[in-house]
């Protein structure tokens, strides 16, 4: 590979561009979800950096029904789902956020009337294996029956998105009686994205573990952005061209423009 490609990420230049833009190398475990769901909390396009949250809307039509069967479940203008018989309402919402994402809360919207109970909800991960973890209980205002209602759930701290080994979902139960109806809306994921954490040992020997920018070097040599600028050095001090940082934008944002 000509010198000068591999000396691309040769500097603190590369380093302090990764530390802005970490989700650079996010990467969403479903490519045929819809691409407008996530957008920032202002509702502007996904941002790149981890400073920003961003949102992740499942609305009512995204739900699939685990218990009764559609034809027990009525959806109203693809804004609310609720049981259209007495009984209960089991729906499950997939989420497709991308790997890496910190999760910080979830905000539930929904209606309910009923006077003798109230729904319940879940945060689950699914295992490649098939084991089920609550991640967090959603846990509804108790005795509430007023009609429309929301309610934010903060996550613990840690709540990372694995896409290799897990598949992740919202799941609620809605109940129907003579005493009311309860209805969902939509659920509202918060998250943020983040530099990956750095291995335990260092891939080049000038920057070792205990430097400040080791973290970063390591995440563009997992994503594939690096090799060093030869020789197992990764140059950090060394100057970057414009012709090198065209490449290592290129490579990073995995840009692709076919004839």
């Amino acid at each position: 590979m000509n010198q000068k490609l591999r000396l691309l990420i040769g500097s603190v230049a590369c380093a302090t561009l990764l530390s802005t833009a970490p989700s650079l190398f996010a990467q969403v475990d479903d490519p045929n979800a819809r691409t407008g769901e996530a957008e920032s909390a202002t509702g502007d396009p996904q941002p790149w950096g981890g400073a920003s949250d961003v949102i992740y809307n499942v609305g009512a039509d995204d739900f699939s029904v685990r218990l009764l069967g559609w034809t027990n479940a009525q959806l109203i203008n693809n804004a609310e789902i609720y049981p259209s018989a007495n009984g209960t309402l089991n729906i499950s919402g997939p989420l497709h956020l991308p790997s890496g994402a910190l999760v910080t809360s979830i905000t539930v919207f929904y209606s309910d009337t009923n006077t003798a109970g109230d729904p319940s909800g879940n945060f689950y991960r699914a295992s490649t294996t098939g084991g089920v973890t609550n991640i967090q209980t959603l846990a509804f205002p108790a005795g509430f029956s007023g009609g429309n209602n929301n309610f934010q759930v903060n996550l613990p701290a840690g709540t990372t998105v694995d896409n290799l080994v897990n598949h992740y979902s919202v799941n609620f139960s809605l109940d129907r009686a003579a005493t009311g109806i309860e209805g969902m809306y939509r659920a509202r994921i918060t998250y943020r994205l983040q530099v990956s954490p750095p291995p335990a040992t260092a891939t080049f020997s000038d920057v070792p573990t205990t430097d400040g920018r080791f973290r970063f070097v390591e995440a563009l040599v997992a994503s594939g952005v690096t090799a060093g600028c030869g020789g197992g050095l990764y140059c950090p001090d060394a100057a970057v061209t414009r012709g090198q940082m065209a490449v290592f934008l290129a490579a990073a944002l995995g840009m692709h423009f076919p004839n």
